[in-house]
């Protein structure tokens, strides 16, 4: 269950991405990412300044995984912001709930905020776990963005959003713009919240 009033329209994730790194970043500061990501990632990251800071993911047996000892010691490092792509474009990997919960610990531990980029999630055909959905550690650590370009084919209507549920997150993108609201396409939210709530059958066929 969503808190409601912590949903934020956004043009798409990009602009998601970018705002929310806006808010919690300065220039230079490192944003730790799990490479081979989409590369876009590494555009949004020159947009606001910031340097990225790879972890990469760990290839064995001709599949991939999170490799959570490098992600621990980016933390222990003094990383500050996770920009998370779950599932993982472009390998397609499903993170764990078990990996997810381990993150959520960790960057509570360590004062991290992880930016979950969950826009592949509805395409998935094993369990998906929405990282906001893993407690309290998860809550207080997690922004979400996300959208129905992916899933439903509607990316150039323009509408993705911004997802927080604790109090600690909120405070921390309490910069976000309002403009972000009024720059999404009216078609592209209204298309998204269809998507969401009468197409999942169109869903299930693709």
């Amino acid at each position: 269950e969503i808190e409601k009033e912590s949903l934020r329209v956004a043009t798409d994730v990009g602009v998601a991405a970018v705002e929310v790194l806006r808010a919690l970043t300065s220039p230079g500061d490192r944003v730790l990412v799990n490479t081979p990501v989409y590369s876009a990632f590494f555009n949004w990251l020159r947009e606001v300044g910031a340097v990225p800071f790879d972890a990469p993911l760990i290839h064995e047996n001709n599949q991939y995984r999170l490799d959570l000892a490098a992600i621990e010691r980016a933390f222990e490092d003094g990383v500050k912001v996770y920009l998370l792509c779950s599932p993982q474009n472009p390998v397609g990997l499903v993170h764990s709930a078990k990996d997810l919960t381990e993150i959520a610990r960790l960057a509570d531990l360590h004062g991290v905020i992880v930016i979950a980029d969950e826009i592949h999630a509805p395409l998935t055909w094993v369990p998906f776990t929405p990282y906001l959905s893993l407690g309290d550690a998860a809550e207080r650590t997690g922004v979400m963005i996300s959208s129905s370009s992916k899933g439903w084919n509607t990316a150039g209507l323009k509408g993705g959003f911004v997802l927080t549920q604790g109090p600690e997150v909120k405070k921390a993108l309490a910069k976000l713009p309002e403009s972000m609201h009024y720059r999404a396409g009216i078609l592209g939210v209204f298309s998204m919240a269809t998507a969401y709530s009468s197409a999942t059958d169109w869903l299930d066929e693709t």
